[in-house]
């Protein structure tokens, strides 16, 4: 996993601390302040209202096949991680509970999510230039985002012409996840992004790992993980089937050893009903895991259902630290 290292710290929105938790260590740099005109052209629309951010830039992480850019300035602060495939220039899905995803922070209001699990959120994001002998990016972008309990829409779109990104050799350790994720709409997702550690340990033989499988948006830009599945397994268990219960109480003492898990959305709760984790290879010494995972988790206010199919789980590495 990545170090966890600050990349960005901006003046308006102090609480919105950048962070790599256990990944890229480019975050370390230190941007230059927002200036009047950033390089290129970045033209935007919020509900229909024009938005010129003071700031603008873009990251491409060459090992992930990772793009992010984010904009902001006293009011307004945008993101967006994409995953890029062999093709660059092409149209990317930004879909509900998906791979790719993009958010707006609207200062001292809410923050918007694009994967959010209703209906209409989500778009898509067009990069139409990948010039790789100047470092330059353009592309369309338009997505509707939700706030995290849903009462609040907002609808994104900007053209981007000419950006420069800045490009990183960031070692990536191959821990990746798939499932298929069936809420409002039947999305398939896939995740480099995982965050891990022994979380607790019982007579200093019992230990438990947890597991984050997470949005590359989540993990590259925020303090805090917005969407994420969670497990906690017992690594004593060994492999083998188990029931998946939720991360409440009581099931969540340290001293019960079984698999617990919820569903992170844009920071509203899921926790399953019915489910298993069934471990298919295991070495603590080598810290390398492999897991298959079929889940139902329901949230515990207005019991919205969202089901999780064909899980895979494949670690070659794990953070030893609590």
């Amino acid at each position: 996993m990545r170090n966890t290292i600050p990349f960005l710290l901006i003046i308006s929105f102090i609480p919105f601390l950048f962070l790599n938790s256990c990944r890229k260590d480019h975050k370390s740099d230190t941007p230059t302040p927002p200036v009047a005109h950033s390089p290129g052209n970045f033209v935007a629309t919020i509900d229909g209202k024009s938005w010129a951010p003071s700031f603008y830039q873009a990251d491409y992480l060459f090992r992930w096949h990772q793009l992010y850019i984010e904009a902001y300035d006293s009011t307004y602060h945008f993101t967006i991680g994409v995953n890029i495939d062999s093709n660059f220039v092409k149209q990317y899905l930004l879909q509900s509970n998906g791979d790719n995803e993009a958010s707006l922070i609207e200062k001292n209001v809410a923050t918007y999510y694009s994967g959010h699990d209703v209906l209409d959120a989500g778009g898509s994001f067009e990069l139409t230039k990948f010039d790789t002998a100047k470092s330059l990016i353009s592309g369309n972008l338009h997505f509707v985002g939700y706030s995290s309990d849903k009462s609040k829409r907002i609808e994104f779109s900007t053209e981007i012409t000419d950006i420069p990104y800045r490009f990183h050799l960031d070692m990536y350790n191959g821990n990746a996840a798939t499932c298929t994720v069936i809420g409002t709409k039947t999305t398939q997702w896939h995740s480099k992004d995982i965050f891990t550690r022994i979380t607790c340990q019982v007579d200093n033989l019992k230990r438990s790992l947890e597991v984050q499988v997470s949005t590359d948006l989540d993990l590259y830009f925020y303090e805090t993980r917005d969407r994420y599945i969670d497990f906690r397994i017992p690594l004593e268990k060994g492999t083998g089937l188990s029931q998946v219960y939720p991360q409440l109480t009581p099931y969540n003492d340290c001293g019960n050893r079984i698999v617990t898990s919820y569903y992170n959305l844009e920071n509203y709760y899921y926790y399953p009903t019915a489910g298993s984790l069934n471990i298919t290879y295991l070495d603590t010494a080598q810290k390398m895991l492999k897991a298959e995972f079929n889940i139902t988790y329901r949230d515990t206010v207005k019991n919205n259902i969202i089901q999780i199919t064909n899980g895979q789980i494949n670690l070659n590495t794990w953070t030893n630290n609590f």
